[in-house]
């Protein structure tokens, strides 16, 4: 399972990236709790080899949905691509539903949480 590297964007902490090596070899993510970061933009770049990548989230920890962004589309990508997403589950998680052959993926979650202390 892929876990995800995390890097503070903004010096406060409200802005962070979290990334993951995707592969055919290992195409789960390992799953974070994601409660208090209500604004999340997923990308996803790299060598596809067929492989479809999508985001997905549960609230038990155990049954996953794919996620949506906020025109109501699900957020799957055949190739390199970036957008919103609109729910905020308890758990967050990008995997490779089809694997494909030989696929190489960065997914990077990008969240930000409210900061009313922010300058």
């Amino acid at each position: 399972m892929a876990d995800a590297t995390t890097l503070t964007v903004q010096g406060d902490g409200s802005v962070q990236t979290k990334t993951y090596a995707l592969t055919t070899a290992d195409p789960n993510g390992s799953a974070i709790m994601m409660p208090e970061w209500s604004d999340k933009t997923f990308s996803v770049t790299g060598t596809w080899g067929g492989a479809t990548c999508v985001l997905e989230g549960s609230n038990d920890g155990v049954t996953y949905q794919t996620l949506r962004d906020p025109q109501g589309v699900v957020l799957s990508f055949t190739a390199n691509g970036i957008k919103q997403v609109l729910e905020s589950p308890l758990y967050v998680k990008p995997t490779l539903s089809v694997v494909g052959s030989g696929a190489t993926l960065t997914a990077i979650l990008l969240v930000r949480r409210p900061n009313p202390m922010r300058t």
